[in-house]
């Protein structure tokens, strides 16, 4: 994998890529980080297993696209897939959670 030409010295380099966003991941620039907040909040808000599913592949599109654009580095993706991937069994365990009140 080359260098990251898009923003060399940006935040996604070293510990700088964390902040106090809802992901604790901070992208190169504030409009990135809200829209990355937004995807990843929009996981588990409607908890439907079809729309959960839906919500995270589109959170891991938003996530593969700023790392084609090369705004991100691997470390910064991979955390983006974690937190995906946390936020989706997430809303399944509430999705079970909710179906066994039921029972």
């Amino acid at each position: 994998m080359g260098k990251n030409i898009a923003n060399p010295n940006g935040p996604q380099y070293g510990s700088g890529r964390r902040d106090h966003s809802t992901s604790q991941i901070t992208l190169p620039s504030a409009f990135l980080t809200q829209a990355w907040n937004g995807e990843l909040n929009r996981i588990g808000r409607t908890l439907s297993m079809p729309v959960i599913l839906q919500q995270a592949a589109r959170a891991a599109g938003f996530a593969w696209a700023v790392r084609a654009a090369d705004l991100i580095n691997e470390d910064t993706h991979k955390a983006m897939e974690e937190a995906i991937r946390l936020a989706e069994q997430t809303a399944f365990a509430q999705v079970d959670r909710g179906s066994n009140e039921r029972e």
